[in-house]
């Protein structure tokens, strides 16, 4: 069958790339396009960059060095718990068409929809932290650095409730250059780290100085994602105008998840404030060692960790179960 040569962008359910039929559009933004594809009754994942390889100059936003990074980083992790790559190419021309990448497809959902959806113990929240940890672990140990860690990043696979790390298009490797402008890497602002903003905000002025993104600021963002599983919530509101989100991250401390609800065991809410101390010092210094903390946790035959989470919308919380 000929193939209609559109922007990827466009492409739609029945059409076909290479050998791989369309069947939905997974999502999108400025710099990608994700689709489920079959090939011969297959599932995959096949995700575009949306400006051809050629576009040099004219790529501002680096488009297609964000899919040419994030192919790097995939190439350099064999895990269980990270999105596989299968294949990647270009198209519909070799050298003048489109990047792509081809991953599994994950059917499951993203970890906040997840804990809504499930109810998971509080024990079971934890074993997929855990294992969250030692995945990050592995991926640092490679040398790459994922960047934009989130919940909606985090895929709870259906079949056997593992998480899977996806979305490398933000992430780095030891060998990376820099592709985008200003003093930090690309990333989501409620979850950057209270250290990365002292920085943007000391080196903002100073053209080419660059954040050296570390292990801990990695950790803070899983203890942003772990706060939001327990209470319903980030610790610091995304709907506060950028100047306000950013100081409060760097300055202020967030309610513990205890005093959203109290069947939360203290143990397991002083381990999430532990990993959003606002010193990188003062967290656990690798997945390895949070790994550890967790298994402390998790140990005891505590009759809190069986509780289950219950995710109330912050609409529906009253001033009564404010702290």
């Amino acid at each position: 069958m000929a193939e209609r040569v559109v922007h990827p962008s466009t492409l739609v359910p029945g059409e076909w790339v290479g050998a791989w039929q369309i069947v939905g559009k997974l999502g999108s933004g400025s710099f990608g396009a994700v689709y489920k594809v079959e090939c011969e009754g297959e599932a995959f994942a096949l995700k575009f960059s949306l400006r051809r390889q050629e576009s040099g100059e004219d790529d501002l936003n680096q488009t297609d060095a964000r899919l040419r990074k994030e192919l790097a980083c995939l190439l350099r992790i064999q895990h269980p718990n990270v999105v596989r790559l299968h294949a990647f190419g270009c198209w519909p021309h070799p050298t003048k068409g489109y990047r792509y990448l081809l991953m599994d497809y994950v059917a499951g959902k993203p970890l906040a929809r997840w804990a809504r959806d499930e109810v998971p113990s509080i024990r079971r929240v934890l074993q997929v932290f855990d294992k969250l940890a030692l995945t990050l672990e592995a991926i640092h140990r490679a040398g790459v650095s994922h960047r934009d860690l989130k919940s909606a990043n985090i895929l709870v696979r259906t079949r056997d409730e593992e998480p899977v790390l996806v979305d490398f298009g933000s992430g780095d490797h030891t060998q990376g250059k820099p592709i985008t402008e200003g003093p930090l890497p690309p990333g989501t602002p409620h979850y950057r780290s209270p250290e990365a903003l002292r920085f943007q905000r000391e080196y903002m002025r100073a053209p080419g100085v660059r954040y050296a993104f570390r292990a801990t600021d990695e950790l803070y963002a899983l203890g942003v994602a772990l706060y939001e599983v327990l209470t319903g919530r980030p610790p610091f509101s995304p709907q506060l105008p950028r100047e306000v989100l950013n100081a409060e991250i760097e300055w202020k401390d967030p309610p513990p998840p205890l005093a959203y609800d109290a069947r939360v065991p203290v143990a397991v809410s002083d381990l999430v404030m532990r990993l959003l101390e606002k010193r990188p010092e003062d967290r656990p210094q690798s997945g390895q060692q949070l790994h550890e903390e967790l298994q402390a946790v998790l140990t005891p035959a505590s009759p809190g960790l069986e509780e289950k989470v219950v995710v109330r919308p912050p609409d529906l919380i009253t001033t009564e179960d404010m702290p």
